[in-house]
């Protein structure tokens, strides 16, 4: 037993990951997602950028690279195209990190800048 509360945990996310041609696809109902939009110092007026923090409680197989679409993605996409710049729901995983209690997993951190965890 671990003292987190993952009550916040209820939100919808869809896992894409691109392994050579093939793509999967994973819908987990267990996530808290919390994304924004912002505009780097040095390129204010000129460039928006998508940050975001997401937290799965449990395994799951998540690596940079992988995208991550708030709610219930579409089935069939085309990786090319599917990108953040192009998917408004759309956010690019840069880092992953497992997080354990007393040596046991208890949840992985997901985000695309360090600095939002």
């Amino acid at each position: 037993m671990n003292p987190f509360d993952y009550s916040l945990c209820d939100q919808t996310v869809t896992v894409y990951s691109k392994d050579g041609d093939t793509i999967t696809r994973q819908v987990m109902d267990n996530a808290y997602l919390s994304a924004s939009i912002r505009t780097p110092a040095e390129h204010y007026g000129k460039s928006l950028e998508k940050i975001f923090q997401l937290i799965i409680p449990g395994e799951i197989a998540l690596k940079p690279g992988d995208r991550i679409y708030a709610g219930i993605g579409p089935t069939d996409v085309q990786w090319q195209a599917f990108i953040p710049a192009l998917v408004p729901q759309l956010y690019e995983v840069g880092f992953v990190k497992p997080c354990y209690w007393q040596a046991e997993l208890v949840h992985y951190e997901a985000g695309n800048r360090k600095e939002t965890l």
